[in-house]
């Protein structure tokens, strides 16, 4: 998936770097916190409709897949401080089952409201083949230094960001020790949509390379299919990233 983003990124700048003031490509990687959120299991033909309250997630961010990104896009010429670009980016959300959780709700068509070990009723709910990001992104910058010669639009900018799109997942999981992979491949899911926003610091050191920082949080809502039903959360996350831009 990262490849037809990159493939549609230099497709935006080829394209752009006649017609647009100033073509950009940023490459980079990080680390990412997703806030504790509900669990919902919504299982039908088991008669199972239960939550589990404030689960905290690991996410892995430096195993394989690591935690990456690529965006694309331009500012315009005559308003170089507005720009558009293509932003794709992956992380992980993996479920600490291993912690103990109140569960409300009806499972096997009785209520139930206790606290148990999550892994004795969902063993396995993570998202390891990414929490996957494909949006539309609006972008402002603002130059804090001024050298025209060797940098037209500043050394050191500030830059932000909102971006929309859509939310691609990969989920393992597995409720009452039977996997999703059962009843459908484990594979590739179109969950929603979701947005980020991002504020972050561009530093050139040529005048087509530099580096970047940034913070993004990212919000969207992740509903992946368990055996005989489905999984819900609220997918809210911090991002810490860093990385390499190349504007032309």
């Amino acid at each position: 998936m990262w490849a037809v983003v990159v493939l549609l990124s230099a497709g935006l700048v080829w394209g752009a770097e006649s017609a647009w003031g100033e073509p950009i490509v940023d490459l980079y990687a990080g680390k990412s916190s997703t806030l504790n959120s509900s669990i919902h299991i919504v299982q039908p033909p088991l008669s199972n409709d239960f939550i589990f309250e404030d689960v905290s997630f690991d996410d892995e961010s430096f195993q394989s897949p690591i935690w990456y990104g690529v965006r694309g896009g331009y500012f315009l010429e005559e308003h170089p401080w507005l720009g558009g670009a293509i932003e794709f980016f992956h992380f992980k959300v993996v479920a600490r089952t291993y912690e103990m959780k109140r569960i409300k709700g009806i499972r096997g068509g009785a209520a139930v409201d206790s606290i148990v070990r999550m892994r004795s009723i969902v063993q396995q709910f993570q998202i390891t083949h990414g929490v996957n990001y494909l949006t539309a992104d609006v972008l402002v910058r603002y130059s804090l230094s001024n050298d025209p010669e060797r940098f037209r639009r500043g050394q050191l900018q500030l830059y932000g960001g909102l971006g929309l799109g859509s939310v691609i997942s990969h989920p393992e999981n597995r409720v009452d020790d039977v996997r999703n992979e059962i009843f459908f491949r484990e594979e590739y899911e179109f969950t929603g949509f979701g947005f980020h926003a991002f504020l972050g610091a561009r530093v050139l050191m040529f005048e087509h390379f530099g580096l970047i920082a940034e913070y993004k949080f990212s919000g969207s809502r992740i509903k992946a299919k368990v055996a005989f039903g489905d999984g819900i959360m609220d997918e809210n996350t911090h991002h810490l990233v860093g990385g390499v831009t190349i504007p032309f």
